[in-house]
């Protein structure tokens, strides 16, 4: 008798798809399987985590399943609880999460060209309670045939910035900055990226807000040191013979992401911090989902997915993201956007009054 069978676990989309060339036969019984993917956030209001199911049909392709929305949700769940424990493993309190719609919190994603699993409807599973990083936190979900499946994580917990000050001004011209922090007790992977405020205006039309961001560091191992200093690379100490300067991946960035315009006038406001931290599970995730692409490519055996959730599949971990904001250029570096020839048509307005480029 051939079954099919498909496991829908939303980051796993790209590995899914590929798998799904092919049918999966299966020679032992039906049985019940709980999907479960989380990302837990101190810092949000909101938390969510979505709750599937795998599915079993003896007589429809397993891609016409994936397009079936009731396919991918359990019809009932008798309970889905957060629950907060000390380190000890003592409850402190029962946090019970509803079934919400993703539209309704502009989450819902639009289906594009390839996709194969409904969307319509997408639900979640949210809290709105507060979490505290002092704790260690339990998912606990009770199926209608009385199945428990559970997951736990510990948040990120307390993230402290040394270097830059809050409303300190950095210089990203003359020297490579750096960023000190301690180290936050659960974060194993961590990305940093800064956030350009800026006006314009054209033509002594209303001045326009904007932003730009840099990705400096997307995804990176945490030093194990309690405090961590990452020293931007920024300034080159090679000599751009045809400039007559140093190359600076600052002023790269901005002149390959903002439109050179003759008859408008910039001013930099502040630069925010982004600063992004995940848990070890995250990590290991991260691993396995790098070793089944490699696999896929090279067409090694498959690798099964990582998953640390008992009785079922899938990951809870727990992210969070840290702002610094109101940090600013200083005027050596604002004066340099007026005059480097990397930047200089973007009109940048100088810190210092009737500045004269040398």
């Amino acid at each position: 008798m051939n079954k099919y069978i498909i496991i829908v676990f939303a980051v796993l989309a790209v590995f899914l798809y590929s798998s799904c060339e092919s049918d999966f036969q299966l020679t032992s019984d039906w049985k019940e399987i709980t999907i479960v993917y989380g990302l837990l956030d101190q810092n949000e209001k909101d938390n969510f985590i979505r709750i599937q199911k795998a599915f079993l049909d003896e007589n429809t392709n397993a891609i016409t399943l994936a397009g079936i929305a009731d396919s991918l949700y359990h019809k009932n769940l008798n309970s889905v609880d957060l629950l907060e424990l000390t380190d000890d493993g003592n409850r402190i309190r029962k946090i019970p999460l509803q079934q919400v719609l993703a539209g309704n919190f502009q989450l819902e994603k639009d289906l594009e060209e390839g996709d194969i699993f409904a969307n319509k409807p997408y639900y979640l599973y949210h809290t709105d309670s507060t979490l505290n990083n002092n704790y260690t936190y339990q998912l606990r979900i009770i199926t209608s045939t009385n199945n428990t499946i559970t997951a736990t994580t510990p948040l990120i917990g307390n993230f402290e910035v040394i270097t830059p000050k809050r409303r300190s001004a950095v210089n990203l011209v003359s020297k490579n900055p750096f960023v000190r922090w301690r180290k936050a007790p659960n974060s194993t992977l961590f990305g940093l990226r800064l956030i350009f405020y800026y006006s314009e205006m054209e033509n002594n039309q209303p001045t326009i807000n904007k932003r730009l961001a840099w990705n400096l560091i997307s995804s990176a191992m945490v030093p194990s040191d309690n405090l961590i200093t990452y020293d931007f690379d920024i300034i080159s100490d090679n000599l751009n013979t045809l400039s007559n300067e140093y190359t600076n991946t600052f002023f790269k960035h901005l002149a390959e992401n903002i439109e050179a315009k003759a008859f408008v006038n910039r001013t930099i406001d502040s630069v925010q911090y982004e600063f992004s931290f995940g848990s070890e599970d995250i990590l290991k995730y991260n691993q396995v989902i790098a070793a089944q692409q490699q696999s896929i490519v090279g067409g090694g055996q498959a690798i099964n997915p990582y998953t640390n959730v008992d009785n079922g599949l899938g990951l809870l971990a727990s992210r969070t993201t840290v702002l610094l904001n109101r940090i600013t250029l200083d005027s050596e570096t604002r004066d340099s956007l007026s005059c480097n020839p990397l930047v200089r048509d973007l009109n940048f307005e100088p810190a210092t009054p009737n500045f004269d480029c040398f």
